[in-house]
């Protein structure tokens, strides 16, 4: 790649005026390059979930990315909501993806979403009467089966705080636009992704399970995969860190030492750490730092950190 060429990344780049420097690293480097992420705006949401840490930010590159190597199935061993998955389902770029969540409550949801009784989900949605009355009615309620437990999950997901699905965080108060409860409770929009991702029934396994040990058994198959990797990143295992998650506790350097292995495509999302810096360079992995906005419109920085060169995604 020449000066000239790289001039097509110049509209990404964080600091244009040190385009230069990276011209001899853009294909074969783990040197960061700093790109400005995509208008999450413009971005359909496939997800009934609101999740911390979510990667609407990415889609861009998920795009590229999916069509580069194209492959059938796409697999995410710590799935969430799934977002990476869904896009390439419902855009056309796989025909089989397959889902891991160890969170009980996720899970609930996407066996919900993904069988017969994923109607009974959207007429609790579309008939529930939302205030802070009924919303601390259900969440303190013991579901009595998945259904049950799915929708509390998603009352949950949608009325806490950032979307949080663990015990410390609190209903929104003000939310948006001062709207309340009301802001992140949209019944028909939930009604409407639970019916497509219903649809695609047949193309999405799930399995609820422990996210390293699925990524060990991706690691044996024959047939070529995209991993999407996306823990619970490290800080939040760091004394005095907020939860956002119900299983914050992982081996990160067992994740890398999976996929160093791994003779499968992968794309590896981690926050921009010395610590996660310093793991990508020992597998002699290639990574680039992403500047993005959180839900809170908070600016932050995120590694994406993948087994080849990186520029080829970019436009």
């Amino acid at each position: 790649m020449n000066k000239i060429e790289l001039q097509l990344y110049r509209p990404y780049v964080v600091e244009p005026a040190l385009l230069e420097q990276y011209v001899p690293f853009a294909r074969a480097s783990t040197r960061p390059i700093d790109l400005v992420s995509a208008n999450v705006a413009t971005v359909p949401h496939y997800s009934p979930f609101r999740y911390p840490g979510g990667k609407t930010w990415l889609t861009h590159i998920l795009r590229r990315w999916f069509a580069a190597k194209p492959v059938t199935t796409i697999c995410e061993p710590f799935a969430g909501g799934a977002s990476a998955s869904l896009i390439a389902i419902v855009e056309g770029y796989v025909e089989r993806a397959i889902l891991v969540e160890k969170d009980a409550s996720v899970a609930s949801v996407w066996r919900t979403i993904l069988s017969s009784n994923a109607e009974r989900l959207i007429e609790r949605i579309l008939r529930f009467k939302i205030s802070r009355r009924t919303v601390n009615e259900v969440l303190n309620s013991r579901p009595t089966g998945d259904t049950s437990l799915a929708f509390q999950t998603i009352v949950k997901n949608r009325c806490r705080h950032g979307g949080i699905l663990a015990g410390s965080a609190g209903l929104l108060i003000r939310g948006e636009r001062d709207r309340g409860l009301f802001s992140r409770w949209y019944p028909e929009t939930l009604a409407k992704r639970i019916r497509l991702i219903h649809s695609h029934r047949e193309r999405i396994a799930f399995v609820e399970g422990d996210g390293i040990s699925a990524l060990q058994r991706f690691g044996q198959r024959k047939q070529q995969l995209k991993l999407f990797v996306d823990p619970p990143y490290p800080k939040l295992m760091q004394p005095g860190v907020r939860p956002l998650y119900n299983h914050c506790a992982l081996n990160h350097e067992r994740i890398f030492r999976l996929l160093e292995k791994t003779p499968h495509d992968f794309l590896l999302t981690y926050d921009d750490t010395d610590y996660a810096r310093r793991l990508a360079r020992t597998a002699n992995f290639c990574y680039l730092t992403i500047a993005m906005r959180n839900s809170n419109a908070d600016s932050k920085k995120e590694l994406i950190i993948t087994p080849s060169p990186i520029a080829t995604l970019l436009d």
